[in-house]
C-alpha cells in the first residue's frame, strides 16, 4: 500500500504509516495537473483544503482506496462520487489542533 501526502501535515502521519508497513511519498504543493498524472499509483490520499478532490482526480486515482481529509470539512471532496467509486472518505477534524 502507498500514500500520497500533498499538503503539509504533523510528520507524525508519515512516520506511524511508515511503522505500518505503507510507503508514503510526500508532495505538499503539488499543482492539481501533476496529481493527476500521478494519483494511479497510490491507494491513500492525505489533503488539506487546497485542492479540489472531484470526479477527474478520483477517475484518475485507480487504485485510490482511501481519502484522508487532514481538518475540518468535506468540501472540497465529491464525497458521494468517491463513495459510488468504493473509496472510503475520512476527516480528521482535530488534526491540525493535536
Amino acid at each position: 500500500m502507498s500514500a500520497l501526502i500533498i499538503d503539509n501535515v504533523d510528520p507524525l502521519i508519515k512516520e506511524r504509516l511508515e511503522q505500518v508497513g505503507i510507503k508514503v511519498d510526500l508532495r505538499p504543493g503539488i499543482p492539481r495537473e501533476e496529481l493527476v498524472k500521478i494519483i494511479k499509483d497510490y491507494s491513500v490520499l492525505i489533503f488539506r483544503g487546497r485542492l479540489k478532490i472531484d470526479r477527474e482526480v478520483v477517475d484518475a486515482g485507480i487504485n485510490l482506496k482511501i481519502l484522508a481529509r487532514y481538518g475540518v470539512g468535506l468540501d472540497n471532496v465529491d464525497v458521494d462520487y468517491a463513495i459510488k467509486r468504493g473509496i472510503a472518505v475520512v476527516s480528521a477534524p482535530h488534526a491540525p489542533t493535536q
